[in-house]
């Protein structure tokens, strides 16, 4: 190489000569899957026995992406063992918040997400380059600083808890969810903090929906469902009309025809299997990561996107599963919708293939109907339920609708149907059930919570006229129950945080009620809907 290069520099003082150089090759990185040993056992990211279950990072990962740059948050109800070899390099300390134990379900959580790829040990994360912090949730406080922590760092905030999935409506305390609205607000340089939600593994309960989760089914949140390796959903998957998407897991509670989900584990015999790996892991827990981790490539390769944009890349990219079940059914956008699988299961390469080419949303803007009094008794448990009409005389394209509801009594079930006037086209009928709905809105669908119901997703058909309808059953329970936090892996796990039960007759924070003699509900706020 040293003659060559001195042989050049003579060569180059001949006067005949025009130019000179030396023809070398230069060192290459191939644009492939990593090579770590244990790959193949992550049928999740990329399925050899049945290809097309899964992820499909793979054509992302050869467009020489893996989330370099990106910064994705384990927000959990315990902290992950960021010193484990398979994650310290990828380790974020300025974005963690390290104040409780280190805890094996967060740890697979980390590693589904920033396993180190390419380092000849165990396997490798979704976005394999990014980065991961740790930040854990407890009290109202304690879990609204998570939120907020270091969002000028942290671009993606994981949750794979949630409260109880008891068939019982949660509860958001107003610091958490003004703290969620703050971050999606002003995180990322005002790109907003993209929240990505477990949507909860009750689903061998037939009263149980994801829509009770205030968490998940907030409009700041994207809410992840699970499927197997059948290409099914998980037994433990619940039904739910705010899931945007579903990713691959387990089947549920070791059922032996179903693969787990491989990543870390704590180091040593204190985790879920002996050693430092485990192949058990699944639930939503596992599918939520799985999905963070793919927004973290689609990041690198557009760090411009808001936190909207993901949504709806994620809902436009969508791939169906499934497909002879009958559950699926058009919404009032033309797009093919399921209470199980969302939209469908996130496909890595099909919203790379969208993000290349996004042009970005505009601003928020909403529309209110005011104030609206019913004066009228909401029946016990009758599908019927009530129904009430609002009309928004403007145009715009739906994306989430918000319904703020009060009542002197207490409800365990909320259901809320929303559909757009669409001009000249037909839609189909939207369809509801006793505990929530299912709704034609955009490309929306309802989310119940204990203050109310709210809908949202993606942008649809432009709308003259915007009706809502909303049924308000008094479910099977009489009291609202207190927010206790689980992790959402399929497998029961010791880590939670309780907080007191909230008597029958108590509203909850930010909500307030004027009774009438006939026990009528009266709506202290308004309906809004958002658009673009």
């Amino acid at each position: 190489m040293r003659d060559a290069a001195s042989l050049a520099r003579t060569l180059r003082l001949a006067p005949s000569v025009e130019r000179v150089y030396v023809d070398v090759e230069a060192p290459k990185s191939l644009r492939s899957i990593p090579d770590d040993p244990f790959l193949e056992l992550q049928w999740n990211l990329r399925n050899l026995q049945d290809p097309g279950i899964d992820a499909n990072v793979v054509p992302v990962w050869e467009a020489g992406l893996s989330g370099a740059g990106v910064v994705v948050g384990v927000v959990e109800t315990q902290n992950v063992q960021f010193a484990h070899p398979d994650l310290e390099a990828n380790y974020n300390a300025d974005a963690s918040l390290v104040d409780r134990p280190f805890h094996q379900h967060t740890t697979a959580v980390a590693g589904i997400i920033a396993m180190v790829g390419n380092n000849q040990g165990g396997g490798a994360g979704a976005s394999y380059g990014a980065q991961f912090s740790t930040m854990a949730v407890g009290s109202a406080t304690k879990t609204a600083e998570a939120f907020a922590y270091r969002n000028d760092l942290n671009d993606i905030k994981n949750n794979s808890w949630g409260p109880p999935d008891n068939a019982r409506i949660g509860r958001i305390t107003t610091i958490e969810r003004e703290a969620l609205a703050e971050a999606v607000a002003n995180g990322r340089a005002g790109l907003g903090e993209v929240f990505v939600w477990a949507a909860g593994n009750g689903g061998l309960n037939p009263d149980e929906r994801e829509d009770y989760d205030p968490y998940a089914s907030s409009r700041y949140t994207i809410a992840v469902s699970s499927f197997n390796d059948d290409g099914r959903f998980s037994e433990y998957a619940e039904r739910g009309s705010s899931i945007l998407v579903c990713a691959p897991s387990d089947g549920g509670f070791g059922s032996p025809q179903n693969r787990g989900i491989f990543s870390t584990d704590l180091v040593g015999s204190p985790g879920y299997d002996p050693g430092d790996y485990t192949d058990s892991f699944g639930g939503t827990s596992a599918a939520a990561p799985l999905a963070a981790g793919v927004i973290a490539l689609l990041l690198e390769a557009r760090p411009d996107l808001t936190w909207r944009d993901v949504q709806h890349i994620l809902v436009r990219s969508a791939r169906m599963i499934d497909e002879s079940d009958p559950g699926w059914e058009f919404n009032g956008a033309g797009r093919m919708l399921h209470e199980r699988y969302g939209f469908g299961a996130i496909d890595a390469g099909a919203a790379l293939t969208i993000a290349q080419d996004w042009q970005t949303i505009g601003d928020e803007r909403t529309a209110a109907s005011g104030l609206i009094t019913l004066n009228q008794a909401i029946p016990d448990n009758d599908p019927a339920g009530l129904t009430q009409t609002v009309e928004i005389p403007e145009s715009f394209r739906v994306e989430s609708v918000e319904l703020a509801l009060t009542s002197p009594g207490p409800l365990s079930a909320i259901s809320m149907s929303a559909s757009p006037r669409p001009r000249g086209r037909k839609r189909s009928s939207p369809s509801s059930a006793t505990a929530t709905s299912t709704t034609a809105i955009s490309t929306g669908s309802s989310r119940a919570r204990a203050t109310g119901a709210r809908t949202r997703r993606g942008s649809g058909p432009s709308a003259s006229r915007t009706a809502q309808r909303a049924t308000c059953t008094p479910g099977r329970t009489s009291s609202f129950v207190s927010t206790a936090a689980t992790s959402r892996s399929a497998a029961p796990t010791s880590a939670r945080r309780w907080t007191r039960h909230i008597p029958p007759t108590t509203i909850p924070t930010g909500c307030s009620t004027r009774p009438t003699s006939s026990g009528s509900s009266i709506c202290s706020r308004p309906a809004t809907c958002e658009r673009i």
